[in-house]
């Protein structure tokens, strides 16, 4: 009826605020943020006020891999969506983008002797089709899970919620990397402009007996902003 229209409408009122809100909150830390490197590039440059060496330059994030249970949703349409908007913005070169699991639910999944019996997998066919849409292919990808490899390789590894970043940290405890996971690891939201979320939902069981397209369509939004300020950060050296 008329009623539910109005307090829809005010609803919608201030979701709009909170976004509003929230994207000046994030320009502000980006703007800090670009002031603290910018402060640091030439700290390690030397001079004060020398532009960065060439060498600083090249010792830049290059390395980005995406993690979540099971490698076959969230962090394979990250993995997807990172390169295509890397391209977009014209540095898709010299980077190499990845996604990897926790083991899909297994137990010590990071034990050698467990690990070689998780089977790969390729994504999630709903994941995929939703993913098309927007021009993202996920053909190619095929899950596995992060490595102590992994670990010492990437230069960030991002995570779509804090059982991910939990279950990192416990993997690098047992291979003796913790402190250089912890130094790595984001959270992928951090990197959102227009939400507040903090975490990616897994879309993987639809939205509790409802309708599982507006899950994936809901999480591809959450991922898709949050790989455009990445991708954002990495052209800008911010990240």
């Amino acid at each position: 009826g008329g009623s539910g229209g109005s307090t829809k409408l005010s609803g919608e009122a201030k979701y709009h605020q909170a976004r509003e809100q929230y994207h000046m909150d994030r320009i502000k830390y980006h703007q800090e943020r670009a002031k603290h490197h910018r402060e640091q590039m030439v700290r390690v440059a030397g001079a004060p006020g020398a532009p960065p060496s060439p060498a600083v330059e090249e010792r830049g994030i290059k390395r980005i891999v995406f993690v979540d249970l099971s490698n076959t949703c969230r962090s394979a349409a990250a993995e997807g969506m990172l390169k295509q908007a890397m391209q977009k913005q014209g540095h898709g070169e010299g980077y190499q983008i990845a996604s990897r699991s926790t083991g899909g639910g297994m137990a010590e999944w990071y034990k050698p002797e467990v690990a070689r019996y998780i089977e790969q997998e390729s994504a999630d066919p709903r994941m995929t089709s939703h993913a098309i849409k927007r021009g993202v292919s996920l053909s190619g990808i095929r899950s596995q899970p992060i490595s102590r490899e992994d670990i010492e390789a990437f230069d960030l590894i991002i995570c779509m919620d804090q059982q991910n970043q939990r279950d990192v940290l416990q993997a690098a405890d047992h291979w003796g990397v913790k402190s250089e996971a912890k130094r790595k690891l984001r959270s992928l939201t951090s990197f959102c402009r227009g939400t507040s979320s903090t975490e990616v939902p897994d879309p993987y069981y639809g939205d509790k007996g409802g309708a599982s397209g507006r899950v994936f369509e809901r999480v591809l939004d959450l991922l898709e902003d949050g790989c455009d300020g990445l991708a954002s950060d990495l052209a800008q050296g911010i990240a």
